[in-house]
């Protein structure tokens, strides 16, 4: 047996589980009513027993071996030089305690400021990657009103960074967090006998937690220090979670903590400054994780594991086939693990030594139902170096994540256990904010585009889905304790306990999120984990992070690209080039690796053809084989070699054997003939003659076999001769049946051509006379003949080539003969042109013209080559063979141009399926003696190749990795409001598209998911109406709502939405214009202040029909439902635009809900997913449930009793509960009579007069088991309370009846937060304690109030009809009644109460089939029929007035002290300010001679009460500078909204030996500020002017002559004067004293004027005495001597009683 974690899915099912597991005998340990998760001890059999348990989420062991809950721990680098104030340099000594943490220049300084020192265009590594600089940054908030947690190592209390700036004192909270909540936490004994974790939290100092409290006090001084942190006037809590041997510190489990803040969370009080509860931020920079030390020391190694599955695939180690079960057969994987060593595991999975994530569904699911109640919880993501995955969404009932689902990675050890290695580890749940850390190293000057441009993340951080947004996290300085190796801290103020540090981790990245999300929230009404996600989505720097995982060594976007080149020898393949793992020197043996979507570039041996291919699976053993052959070696061939491209070409006549190349099949050849020669032949006339063109023929595809030699005949030119010359040769390639050029006849034809294609050679023009000789022809071509020569005679053309081929020679009279035109070799080009006069024909396709002769054997051009016929005397253009292989290259024209690539080339890119083995495998060596071929590689047939995962699951950030958010602090408050994220007319969140919702209730909690068309998704996070809302004095109304066309208006419902605006629904009794006689619904929309901004009526589809609007309820969503007369609910949005309305029938129509008895409102409730309402009809009382999404009906229950009529309803916890009368058995008589409805629920009656009696509202205190029934007993208004309904017993279990003398009946009641009764009857509105004691009655105001409610902030909402009227009133007021006029007290008595036992009445609920209901026939909705118009009612709203919840109209201030401007934000309920302003003081000169040493002018003050402000709206405020000391210059002025509004302006400089005059002031009151003393004869300077007062001037500054006045050389002269009215008091001379200042705290004693003996003034109240060194407090003025004075300052103050200037005093 052993102790387990039970966690169930829905909290509302516990009370119903408990008593389950305790029947059936189960022991349990731990009770936690606030969490779903619940302690028990079981054996196995009883695990699996309890699983089937459809109410079960998890089972899970409390205390799972090897788990420990763990810091993120550090990682420090090396020291680099100091340079500034902000740091990324490791601090060493106390010099650097002014320092800054570099987090708040990089998230909230621009990007010049994170880039700094970056020379452009360049890669600059002298970027501010170390060093400090001295920049400014604006943080736009404080945090002010913030409460944040640190869960962590423990913290000491007594650090002086925890102290305010504003208030002087300590914002560390000693929260005793089990004296405060144990009750609400563990809430009693668990059955195993063991009680509660502690009765008081308790806190340790500093100095003796040393060591222990390092790491939580370094977080918590960057979330909220006062110097290292961000939101510096937040509220700081401290939860330990770690065991310590100090004594006084309290541990606190991680199963309980989450429990105990949920319970502060809610239980805090509103905050009377701002209306509403503080937000809750808590930061957890620990996770929870395996530590397998023991079993695996040195790590787990690649022989430890079994199997893996990642990211949807397997992989197994190649010898034990697993996939989870021992002994099966696995599907899919890959065999490779035992080819990995630890650093492919690492690279790839991110699986590396010994300690690992940790998630438990029960910690998960106290963090979600903690981020439900609206706490926002940010987390350090981890130093593991590895991905990490969480975000998951649902689809057909199971969870997947949007990283290939990397959540349900899993790797099998050998010790048996499955370990999910990339689950994010606890704390988590949807909704925690994982934040990465930063490096300090950024590149913002990149011109190579690799790597990307931007702040980069450090190498250790986790990353993945789930890493939300990155922050600075490496040499982030922090406080740190005493004795833990940090450096002294020397800053004013800060004590023996105080050191500091720089240190690295994501724990120090979290913070930083932690402090800018404080600051965001002050301020906020409502800030839950939605608000902090979208202001990290809203205002993150996206364009200024690194793509890339550039910090692993992965330097591009893209994948890598592998050269390798393989060689061969007599013994072995050798492998050089750079794989995953290493450089590749010359490798004989071992593998190459790479990634999936990889390249790698083989580069194979080309001196021999080895017929490399790439095949999946090895060919060892394989003999005889054609490894191209798919039926002799039937492995898949992957990439073979790619076939060389390249030529070659025969130009000189003769024969050739031309030898294959490696690696060439085929090849294409184009033959050109030699051209005829010419001769003369001495006959008659001494007649010439000329050579016919040589033909071209070309082949295309020809075989060859690699290495075979093949004949290449090129054809000589024919020549000239006396008497004969001689014909042109063939040229041919192998024979002259494959391809061949024929060449051309002496005086003949032009030759023929063999082949695919080509063109015979141009004719001879014939024999001529010496003067009149003709043309040769033209060579051929590649689709057309050459062209003829011309024939003899005067000045004849020869023709032109066609087809490419070269043109015929022409002839002339003066003896000139042209020879033919040649052709290229290079594939077909342009025609030859025709030869003119006794020219050459023109080349054909790049070939050289003909040439001619002049006279007699003159030659002064060549032949043309190639082929051209020769001219009379001349000789044929020589022949050509020319040879091309390689890819799509064919002849006449693809590709023919010369190239060439280079042969024995390979290359491949596997695909995530082909992860797995392969080998480089040469096919010669599968035949006996290598085929012939030499360098055999005897030793090494083949090189492995292992094709991994993609391992850089990071690569890209923006392709389903981390997020691209860098953290950015706005400058000021984001303007986009925080409810216009739900948009659910549109469906959109966060850019992801239109979809739909997917819901999941669990109670009051509800988490939403985005469901995409495909079935993916987002996860929505969960969104909830917070507990911040409080209730401020503004919120108070009454509204009289009058309807402009009817009488008998009626009030019967409301209720509101999330955003505070109330619905109200009722009647009204239309006029005969509009549209009939009958009685219209009615619905309004009022806002937080009560004004009605939509209303709308619903006419019945007959208009003499009636239709009252009876109940409404609004959901989650904000979705309005209305319960109509006669069965119809509506469905509305907020902007009351009608959804869908419904009616249900049965039928015939009996089962219809007819009557509209139920006058207060409660005839309708929701539950997850359906609408309920009840009502009175046929024969009985009814329950109908329909769907929220579309109306459909889909239950129907029947109350059977026809003479019990329902006249109220309540609904509490989920439960309706009724109430009415009933009078079976006695006509005359009516009893008070109960149901309680959830599908079968029996009914009870209390009788006591008898006649006229009917119980109205019903009410149920589920927390004490209370239930008050009131309205009407025989004519007086009656309450009573009972506990227990018993029949047997006198009274039938009631605790106490009671009567009024009113005559009006109790219509409604609820229960305010104390568990007080709170009724109306009539105009009044009464509360009671459970006692039935009246506390307070008041007054509605005249209506007769029919209902109220009382909400979770403890308002009140109470509607009151007037008789017979088109008014109504709506009144919002607190419970506390306060804001109501007293009305007149209502007295009640005690009734006695006569047992008169007529049996339990059968009115029992009965399921739709039983009780006649099958009689009437099944359930059906329709359409209701009615339309809707707009109208516009006239409205009376006046606010009440009334003060805050606990009776106190809030106080509050703001102070700002240091010069600058800001923006003050009207706090809600705030509608009067009183303000005080001081200006700066002037300065003096600082000279000490005659001519310069003039003091300063003190600060002039001012002030002004009731200054109008309207909440939630911004206003200036503009605090004054103090000048430099020894500037002369004058102080700055300090105002609120603007000068003239209320001012006190800066104090002037000197000029020169003259003091400077005191500042001014606007306002109701003030007083100018005391004028610097003047310079006197000597060394001895002025003193500065004293600030002005609260109704007078600050005193005057004493003069550098010893006195204030010039003839005057009395001693008791040699002093400021004082200060009047508060004011500050005047510098003494003789060393130059500064003016007193003044404080902000209204008027006090006068500030006394600084003596020469002693030097220094002693302070009274508001003003001060003048100093030698510095001003005191405000305004004071600077001296002579160059000592500067008080700067400006600004107090804005509020609440009852508070004005300037006596009620001033700082709040306590």
């Amino acid at each position: 047996m052993s102790e387990y974690l039970v966690t169930v899915k829905d909290a509302s099912t516990l009370d119903e589980f408990y008593a389950d597991m305790e029947f059936r005998g189960y022991t349990r340990t731990i009770r936690r009513p606030t969490s779903r998760s619940t302690g028990y001890e079981l054996t196995d059999e009883q695990v699996e027993e309890v699983k089937r348990d459809s109410r079960v989420l998890d089972i899970e062991l409390r205390d799972p071996p090897n788990v420990v809950t763990k810091l993120l721990g550090a990682v420090n680098y090396e020291p680099y030089p100091i340079l500034g104030d902000f740091t990324k340099t490791s601090v060493t000594t106390s010099s650097e305690s002014d320092q800054r943490q570099w987090g708040h220049v990089s998230h909230a300084g621009t990007t010049a400021q994170r880039s700094y020192g970056n020379i452009p265009g360049t890669v600059d590594y002298t970027t501010w990657n170390s060093g400090t600089v001295n920049e400014r940054v604006d943080i736009f908030s404080n945090g002010k009103h913030v409460d944040i947690v640190i869960c962590d190592s423990p913290i000491g209390p007594d650090h002086a960074e925890w102290i305010s700036d504003e208030t002087g004192v300590s914002r560390f909270v000693e929260y005793d967090w089990y004296a405060e909540h144990n009750a609400q936490v563990i809430g009693g004994l668990d059955s195993d006998g063991l009680s509660s974790p502690g009765s008081n939290y308790t806190y340790a100092n500093a100095t003796a937690l040393g060591a222990e409290a390092y790491h939580g006090t370094h977080v918590m001084s960057t979330a909220g220090g006062r110097h290292y942190g961000w939101a510096k006037e937040a509220n700081l809590y401290n939860i330990n979670l770690f065991p310590t041997a100090v004594s006084g510190q309290t541990q606190m489990s991680t199963e309980l903590m989450y429990d105990y803040i949920r319970a502060f969370h809610r239980n805090k009080p509103i905050n009377p400054v701002t209306g509403f509860k503080n937000p809750t931020i808590v930061n957890c920079s620990y996770s929870s994780g395996y530590d397998l030390s023991e079993t695996y020391p040195s790590g787990v190694q690649s022989n430890n594991i079994y199997g893996i599955y990642h990211k949807g695939e397997y992989y197994d180690d190649g010898v034990t086939a697993y996939d989870g079960n021992a002994g099966t057969t696995p599907v899919g994987m890959k065999g490779v693990i035992s080819t990995w060593g630890s650093t492919e595991l690492r690279r790839i999975f991110g699986i590396y030594g010994y300690d690992f994530p940790y998630y438990s569904t029960s910690n998960g699911a106290d963090v979600e139902d903690c981020i439900a109640d609206g706490v926002v919880i940010c987390k350090a993501q981890g130093n593991d170096d590895s991905p990490r995955s969480g975000d998951h969404h649902k689809s057909a009932g199971n969870l997947y994540s949007n990283d290939l689902n990397m959540r349900e990675n899993v790797a099998w050890l050998d010790n048996g256990w499955a370990l999910r290695y990339c689950r994010v580890e606890n704390p988590y749940a949807p909704g925690v904010i994982c934040v990465g850390a930063l490096t300090t190293i950024v590149n913002y000057t990149s011109s190579n585009p690799q790597p990307p441009y931007g702040s980069i993340p450090v190498s250790f951080s986790n990353r993945g889905i789930d890493t939300h947004v990155w922050a600075a996290g490496t040499i982030v300085t922090g406080t740190y304790p005493p004795g833990s190796g940090g450096v002294q801290d020397t800053k004013p103020g800060y004590g023996a306990q105080d050191f500091f540090k720089s240190i690295s981790g994501t724990s120090m990245a979290s913070p930083q999120v932690c402090g800018v999300l404080a600051c965001y929230a002050t301020g906020r009404e409502r800030f839950n984990s939605a608000d902090a996600k979208r202001y990290i989505e809203e205002t993150s720097n996206r364009t200024e992070m690194f793509a890339d995982n550039w910090a692993k060594n992965y330097p591009s976007t893209t994948r890598k690209t592998h050269p390798i080149t393989i060689s061969a020898d007599p013994t072995n393949l050798t492998v050089l080039g750079q794989d995953r793992r290493s450089n590749l020197y010359y490798l004989t043996t071992g593998s190459i690796r790479v990634e999936a979507l990889d390249t790698i570039n083989f580069t194979l041996p080309t001196t021999e053809a080895h017929k490399f291919r790439l095949v999946k699976g090895s060919s060892y053993g394989l003999t005889n084989t054609d490894i191209d052959n798919s039926s002799q070696f039937p492995h898949q061939i992957i990439a073979s070699e790619s076939i060389a491209a390249s030529q070659i070409e025969y130009v000189t006549a003769g024969t050739y054997s031309w030898t294959c190349p490696a690696g060439v099949t085929s090849v294409c050849v184009v033959c050109v003939g030699g051209g005829g020669g010419s001769n003369n032949g001495g006959g008659p006339g001494n007649d010439y003659s000329q050579g016919g063109g040589g033909g071209l023929g070309w082949k295309n595809n020809i075989s060859v076999t690699p290495g075979q030699s093949y004949t290449v005949v090129v054809g000589a030119a024919g020549q000239f001769g006396h008497p004969s010359g001689t014909d042109g040769g063939d040229s041919y390639f192998i024979d002259v049946t494959t391809v061949k050029g024929g060449g051309g006849l002496v005086a003949g034809t032009g030759g023929s051509k063999v082949g695919d294609g080509g063109g015979i050679g141009g004719s001879s023009g014939g024999i001529g006379q010496p003067n009149m000789s003709g043309g040769g022809g033209g060579a051929g071509g590649y689709s057309g003949k050459g062209g003829n020569g011309a024939s003899p005679g005067n000045n004849n053309t020869g023709g032109a080539g066609s087809g490419g081929g070269g043109g015929g020679g022409g002839a002339s009279s003066n003896g000139t003969s042209g020879g033919g035109g040649g052709v290229g070799i290079y594939g077909q080009g342009t025609n030859g042109t025709a030869g003119l006069n006794g020219t050459g024909g023109g080349g054909g396709s790049g070939g050289n013209d003909g040439r001619y002769s002049v006279g007699s054997g003159s030659q002064p051009t060549d032949p043309g080559q190639f082929g051209g016929g020769a001219d009379r005397q001349g000789n044929g253009g020589g022949g050509a063979v020319r040879i091309i292989w390689g890819a799509n290259r064919s002849f006449p024209s693809t590709n023919t141009a010369n190239q060439t690539v280079a042969a024995g080339t390979m290359s491949w890119t596997p695909t995530i399926d082909d992860v797995g083995n392969y080998w480089l495998t040469c096919g010669c060596s599968l035949l006996p003696n290598h085929d012939g071929v030499a360098n055999a590689h005897t030793n090494r047939n083949q090189v492995q190749i292992i094709v991994e995962p993609p391992a850089c699951w990071d690569d890209q950030m923006n392709a389903g990795g981390s997020s691209k958010y860098l953290l950015q602090a706005k400058n000021t408050r984001p303007t986009a409001g925080m409810m216009g994220e739900w948009c659910h007319d549109k469906g959109y969140r966060w850019g992801l598209g239109r979809a739909g919702y997917y819901l999941d209730h669990r109670g009051d909690i509800k988490n939403r998911e985005l469901v995409t068309d495909y079935g993916g998704g987002e996860f929505i996070w969960p969104r909830q109406n917070t507990l911040n809302r409080g209730v401020p004095s503004s919120a108070y109304y009454s509204t009289t709502i009058t309807h402009p066309d009817g009488s008998d208006f009626k009030a019967y419902g409301h209720a509101n939405d999330s955003e505070g605006n109330l619905y109200v629904v009722g009647s009204i009794h239309v006029a005969q214009t509009t549209p009939g006689t009958g009685i219209d619904g009615v619905i309004y929309k009022l806002d937080q202040a009560g004004n009605v901004v939509k209303s709308v009526q619903y006419n019945p589809s007959t208009n003499s029909n009636t239709c009252n609007f009876n109940g409404v309820v609004v959901d989650d969503d904000d979705y309005i439902y209305v319960h109509a007369t006669s069965s119809v609910v509506i469905k509305f949005n907020t902007e009351l635009v009608e959804q869908w309305q419904t009616q249900t029938l049965h039928g015939n129509g009996y089962g219809n809900i007819s009557q509209d008895n139920i006058d207060n409102g409660g005839s309708i409730m929701q539950s997850a997913s359906s609408i309920i309402i009840a009502g009175n009809g046929y024969s009985g009382h009814h329950v109908h449930t329909v769907n929220k999404s579309d109306g459909q009906a889909t239950a129907s229950t029947y109350g059977s009793a026809s003479s019990t009529m329902f006249y109220g309803a309540n609904v509490t916890g989920g439960q309706m509960y009724f109430c009415g009368r009933h009078n079976a058995g006695h006509p005359s008589d009516y009893f008070w009579a109960i149901a309680g409805y959830n599908g079968t629920s029996s009914s009870y009656q209390f009788y006591n007069v008898g006649t006229n009696a009917v119980a109205r509202c019903i009410a149920k205190d589920t927390t004490n088991n209370r239930t008050y029934i009131a309205g009407d007993m025989g004519g007086k208004a009656t309450i009573m309370r009972f506990d227990s309904y018993n029949t047997n017993t006198t009274g039938q279990g009631s605790v106490w009846w009671k009567e009024s003398t009113s005559t009006q009946d109790i219509m409604d009641i609820a229960l305010d937060r104390d568990h007080n009764p709170v009724f109306v009857n009539g105009g009044n509105v009464t509360k009671i304690d459970p006692n039935g004691n009246v506390l307070w009655t008041k007054s509605t105001g005249g209506g007769i109030a029919n209902k109220i409610r009382i909400d979770s902030d403890n308002n009140m909402w109470i509607t009151c009809n007037n008789s017979s009227s088109s008014t109504i009133n709506v009144i919002k007021a607190p419970a506390s009644g306060v804001g109501l006029t007293t009305g007149t007290n209502l007295t009640l008595t005690t009734r006695s109460y006569q047992h008169q036992d007529y049996g339990q009445i059968t009115t029992g609920f009965a399921p739709g089939s039983a009780n006649g209901m099958n009689i009437w026939g099944n359930i059906s909705s329709n359409a209701a029929g009615g339309f809707f118009s707009n109208f516009t009612p006239t409205e009376n709203n006046s606010a009440l007035g009334a003060p805050g919840e606990k009776g106190y109209i809030a106080s509050g201030e703001s102070v700002y002290a240091y010069p600058g401007s800001y923006q003050w934000i009207c706090p809600v309920g705030v509608y009067q300010v009183s303000v005080v302003c001081v200006g700066g003081g002037g300065a003096g000169s600082g000279d000490g001679h005659s001519s310069t040493g003039g003091a300063g002018g003190g600060g002039g003050l001012g002030y002004k009460n009731a200054i109008d402000v309207t909440p939630g709206q911004t206003y200036t405020v503009q605090v004054g500078n103090v000048a430099a000391g020894a500037s002369g210059n004058d102080g700055g002025s300090s105002y609120f909204i603007n000068l003239s509004t209320v001012s006190g302006y800066g104090g002037a400089g000197d000029e020169g030996a003259t003091g400077g005059s005191g500042g001014s002031w606007q306002g109701d009151g003030g007083g100018s500020g005391g004028k610097g003393g003047n310079a006197g004869v000597g060394s001895y300077e002025a003193g500065g002017g004293g600030a002005g007062g609260y109704g007078g001037q600050g005193g005057d500054g004493g003069f550098g002559n010893g006195s204030t006045h010039p003839d005057s050389t009395a001693i008791a002269d040699r002093q400021g004067d004082d200060g009047t009215n508060g004011g500050g008091g005047g510098g003494g001379y003789g060393g130059g004293y500064t003016g007193g200042g003044v404080g902000l705290y209204g008027r006090g004693k006068n500030g006394r004027g600084g003596a020469y003996q002693p030097p220094e003034g002693v302070p009274f109240g508001s003003g001060e005495a003048g100093s030698a060194q510095t001003g005191s407090s405000y305004g004071g003025g600077g001296s002579g001597a160059g000592a500067a004075g008080g700067t400006g300052a600004v107090r804005i103050m509020w609440g009852p009683n508070r004005s300037f200037p006596t009620n001033a005093a700082k709040l306590t």
